[in-house]
């Protein structure tokens, strides 16, 4: 199940278009917290199009129930690109 934080809608990101980059990215990305962080759990980056081909990057943790909680969602930043183009070839 995907979980949203109120965080995750702050860039105006539809809650469909998070749904549907999470199903079809191909690759997702172990992202370390950053340094002075009061969260200490490794986060998990999504890097994908959505249906109308904007690009987008999604960070969440999973949680001990499994479900993944989204707390991040905007238009892709130019220092994922790299990622990204790894993420495109394994799109589903």
């Amino acid at each position: 199940m995907i979980r949203f934080a109120p965080s995750a809608s702050k860039h105006e990101i539809a809650r469909d278009d998070i749904r549907y980059v999470i199903r079809h990215c191909g690759l997702a990305f172990d992202a370390p917290p950053p340094p002075g962080s009061p969260y200490t759990e490794d986060r998990i980056l999504i890097l994908g199009d959505t249906r109308t081909g904007v690009a987008i990057e999604i960070l969440a943790i999973e949680l001990d129930s499994g479900d993944l909680y989204v707390f991040h969602a905007r238009k892709m930043g130019k220092q994922y690109q790299q990622q990204y183009e790894e993420a495109l070839k394994c799109r589903v």
